[in-house]
């Protein structure tokens, strides 16, 4: 017989990927009850926020981004944003949001740019609608959409609506008409601007006003 090996958390991780695991803030993480830890002054994280994981990491190269391709380093050891992201069951995840009740607020799902983060997305997009009904956003990597793609995420974390937001890096493509605008995003729930520069956003069909 051949011997057994015995896998590094590293190597693990490689076989970890989206849709069956995703990734979560460490903040949003210990709102779960998935991590340990409490913020300063008691502050409680209510947007959970998500990231798809695939071991080659993502494929853009964008500057200002922790997952650059070009960033030194493997890619399973680079972070989104100055902070951890953990890795976890997407199920798991997606019941202790439903468990949570009003504690979560919203969640948002970002893409990173790979041919499967499209169809992974509303895979996770439909397993947490099913459970909760949670607002849902998506920011996404706008090379890899179109307007039908984008109407299929709205439409899969859809109650009464969603938005759809891209970096700044990643502005819109200017064929993306009937309903998907350039500029700030809309929340799903609140109709408040984030502000975010260069994003798109998708209106709710039973609230889409013309811009």
């Amino acid at each position: 017989m051949g011997e057994l090996k015995v896998l590094s958390a590293q190597e693990a991780e490689r076989l970890r990927t989206s849709p069956e695991y995703v990734r979560v803030s460490v903040a949003a993480a210990m709102t779960l009850g998935l991590k340990t830890g409490r913020m300063y002054r008691d502050a409680v994280c209510r947007c959970v926020n998500l990231l798809l994981h695939y071991p080659q990491g993502c494929w853009a190269n964008c500057t200002y981004c922790g997952l650059a391709r070009e960033r030194p380093g493997v890619p399973v050891g680079n972070t989104f944003i100055r902070v951890t992201w953990p890795l976890y069951p997407t199920d798991l995840v997606v019941d202790r949001i439903a468990a949570a009740g009003d504690r979560v607020g919203r969640v948002c799902i970002a893409q990173v740019q790979d041919k499967r983060a499209y169809p992974d997305l509303l895979d996770i997009g439909v397993r947490i609608r099913r459970k909760s009904d949670v607002p849902i956003s998506a920011l996404v990597s706008a090379t890899l959409l179109n307007e039908e793609r984008l109407r299929s995420i709205q439409e899969a974390g859809q109650t009464s609506s969603a938005s759809v937001s891209t970096p700044p890096a990643k502005r819109c493509s200017t064929t993306l008409e009937a309903g998907v605008r350039a500029g700030p995003t809309t929340g799903a729930s609140t109709g408040r601007s984030s502000g975010s520069p260069g994003a798109c956003s998708v209106p709710s069909r039973s609230t889409a006003t013309s811009s």
